[in-house]
């Protein structure tokens, strides 16, 4: 049937579908382009390259002024930036802790609720704009004021970073691979810390200022790599877990860097509402996937700190996280000027050998904690259970990882032969640093999305009592307390006190599922 001008109406046919008479348009819309059915797999592993670019750069840049001091013997104003700034150990100590710490934990608080509420790809562009711009100013300091500036500025640039990449990852990562992703995601630590150590040998060849803009232009070129992977890649699990009902990693389709209120309202029907299922452009309802996984409560509103707070094995965990990093940042600070002073005619090697332990060796240890969590978690591969019955089990790693670091550290500390201190620094490398991915996977199989990012923001919060450790143990050395002994103490008591909170962690978490099954057990029976 013909209806008025072709110029001014389409042609429509009439059919009779089901004894009712409806209109179809006469041609049928071309078919949706063929896509390859493993083509969305890649996706999450190419994000998570991307996220891992831009964790490198972080610690880096953070970890950088480690490389770039000496205290004792004779050196120059172009090599070490506290000759040319006239930086005492005392001073070294507030730079390396308060001097990032301080802004870095505060903004932390803000941070996690900010990528709570706005598109994380798009706040964590941002913040590495941020840290970018903060490198180059280190690189441009002529005084210790104006070097501590710049480190207050990094600080409260990567503040967000964390909050933003890690619920970003938990949801373009299924539970039974988060434990993985998470320690693959984290390694991007040990890979920048052994930049950062290898950076010695830049800074002896061309200077401290040179070596920071180094630095800065490796992070500007990550950050423009992030941005492309974000304006490329299809909606994803990027936008706020606020967005999304439920925590199958799947539930986050909201573009990467818009979040929309026509968007939130389109993934499902209100709560109650009668209306039938959408229909799909060939006229037959889409298949109905598997049931989402159950997920803890969503927070009320205005108390996501409270929630995180609120869940014992998330604070457990915020406290082991803590107390495990206050021996990190003694390590990092100060395992190069150690090193310079009590293997002086080694210093060379050292930075050579560190940067390649730290890559290699804690990168391993960090991907196969995550690995071996995840392994825990499935009972050995057979799939993880979804009334969370085994969560418990991830955090026997890194509870085991640092009991076993502290022997190997009393013996790095302690040896005065230069080969087999750095056996036993390799060795602590492999078996201490596999917490990251079974800390980060509880937390988050533990609490809610909507409260993610304000947890990993608690996490970097913490660090306003751990970073203290660098400027603790300058003060002590100050008062004539030689190195070699504060750091036998800090390090390997930090170990032992997060050791107890992982087991204790472990323990609250299995209650918290036991707690749980005995809930859904008694609704079912209402």
């Amino acid at each position: 049937v013909r209806l008025g001008r072709p110029a001014a109406l389409r042609a429509v046919r009439l059919r009779c579908t089901g004894g009712l008479l409806c209109a179809a348009p006469a041609v049928q819309p071309p078919p949706p382009p063929r896509v390859a059915a493993n083509s969305g797999q890649h996706r999450p592993r190419i994000l998570l390259g991307a996220l891992v670019l831009i964790y490198i750069s972080n610690q880096w840049s953070r970890a950088l002024p480690a490389s770039l001091v000496k205290f004792g013997g004779v050196g120059t104003g172009r090599e070490f930036m506290n000759v040319a700034l006239n930086m005492d150990a005392v001073q070294y100590g507030w730079l390396s802790s308060y001097a990032f710490t301080a802004l870095y934990a505060v903004t932390s608080l803000a941070a996690g609720m900010v990528c709570d509420r706005f598109s994380r790809g798009a706040v964590l562009l941002v913040a590495a704009a941020g840290w970018t711009v903060a490198t180059v100013l280190q690189a441009f300091a002529t005084n210790y004021p104006q070097l501590v500036s710049s480190r207050a500025a990094l600080g409260i640039a990567q503040a967000f970073c964390s909050p933003a990449a890690y619920p970003m990852i938990g949801q373009a990562f299924s539970s039974e691979s988060r434990g993985m992703a998470n320690a693959i995601y984290s390694s991007g630590l040990y890979v920048g810390y052994a930049f950062a150590s290898l950076s010695a040998i830049l800074s002896r060849s061309f200077g401290w200022r040179l070596t920071s803009l180094v630095v800065a232009a490796f992070s500007a070129a990550s950050t423009l790599l992030l941005g492309l992977v974000l304006y490329l890649r299809s909606p994803s699990s990027a936008a706020p877990a606020a967005a999304a009902s439920s925590s199958s990693p799947s539930a986050g389709t909201t573009p990467l860097l818009v979040v929309t209120a026509a968007t939130k309202s389109a993934r499902a029907p209100p709560s109650g509402s009668s209306r039938p299922p959408a229909i799909s452009t060939s006229g037959r309802a889409p298949p109905a996937g598997p049931p989402p996984a159950a997920a803890p409560a969503a927070p009320a509103a205005g108390a996501p700190v409270r929630t995180v707070f609120g869940t014992r094995s998330a604070a457990l965990l915020l406290a082991a996280s803590t107390t495990r990093s206050f021996g990190g940042y003694a390590v990092g600070a100060w395992s190069l000027p150690f090193f310079r002073l009590y293997h002086p005619e080694r210093a060379a090697n050292f930075a050579v050998a560190n940067g390649l332990f730290i890559a290699v060796g804690a990168s391993l240890s960090t991907v196969l904690g995550g690995w071996l969590s995840d392994r825990l978690v499935s009972r050995g591969g057979e799939g993880a259970p979804a009334d969370g019955s085994t969560a418990h089990r991830a955090l026997f790693v890194p509870m085991c990882g640092s009991l076993l670091a502290i022997p190997l550290w009393v013996c790095v500390l302690q040896t005065s032969a230069f080969v087999p201190a750095m056996a036993a620094l390799l060795l602590s490398y492999l078996v201490a640093e596999c917490w990251f991915g079974a800390l980060t996977s509880t937390m988050q199989g533990a609490l809610p999305q909507s409260v993610w990012g304000t947890a990993q923001g608690l996490v970097n919060a913490g660090q306003l009592f751990s970073n203290s450790s660098p400027l603790l143990i300058g003060t002590l050395m100050r008062r004539g307390v030689p190195l070699r002994t504060l750091m036998t103490v800090v390090i390997p008591l930090s170990h032992a006190v997060s050791a107890l909170l992982f087991f204790s962690a472990s323990r609250a978490r299995r209650h918290e599922a036991q707690q749980q099954l005995a809930q859904d057990a008694e609704a079912k029976a209402r």
